[in-house]
């Protein structure tokens, strides 16, 4: 079984959020072919629901 691991994304609309690299991470990853996907750490900047507005996982 394969696992990938991502961690602290720290997704947010701000300026300072990567989304070109979040994307490339995710690009790098499916390449893998995983058979599971683990995220863990900090997933939105402040942890407040409309941090993570506009997200896949809200």
């Amino acid at each position: 079984m394969k696992i990938a691991h991502i961690s602290d994304i720290h997704y947010s609309k701000s300026w300072m959020f990567l989304r070109d690299m979040l994307e490339e991470c995710i690009d790098m990853v499916n390449q893998e072919g995983p058979d599971v996907v683990v995220i863990t750490g900090d997933v939105t900047d402040y942890g407040l629901g409309q941090s993570s507005k506009g997200s896949r996982w809200n």
